[in-house]
């Protein structure tokens, strides 16, 4: 849900028009997902973004793990025992996309207060963060 939260999000805020803004307030759907991607990557502001290649890429194993697939269900078996199983790499792996989507997440609501120096802070404090030694 975070990653598709924060691509709803962004798209409602670069690529919406009124109407489907009002649209989705009163509860209708937004475009697809790869219909969302197409139109941010379009955007100036987002070119060379690969939101497509993430998707492709994280997609299908973020929603096994999310709707209870098998991802999830052999993280649950050790040998003859029904426990945790996940490995320190898949922990880091989750944690790490977790915090970029929750960056990203950050500097969009930081870029809607309109104020440079917030963005650059919410920036420079995820740099600051030690993700790839995790």
């Amino acid at each position: 849900p975070q990653f598709e939260t924060y691509l709803r999000g962004t798209w409602l805020r670069h690529c919406a028009t009124d109407a489907q803004i009002t649209e989705f307030i009163s509860g209708g759907e937004p475009p697809s997902p790869g219909n969302m991607i197409r139109a941010l990557e379009e955007m100036p502001t987002f070119l060379g973004t690969d939101f497509g290649g993430y998707k492709r890429k994280l997609w299908p194993r973020l929603c096994d793990f999310t709707h209870g697939g098998i991802a999830q269900a052999a993280r649950r078996v050790a040998g003859d025992e029904i426990r945790s199983n996940y490995s320190d790499e898949l922990l880091s792996a989750v944690l790490t996309s977790a915090s970029a989507l929750s960056w990203l997440a950050a500097t969009g609501i930081a870029d809607l207060s309109g104020d440079t120096v917030l963005v650059d802070k919410v920036g420079r404090a995820f740099k600051l963060r030690p993700l790839e030694a995790a």
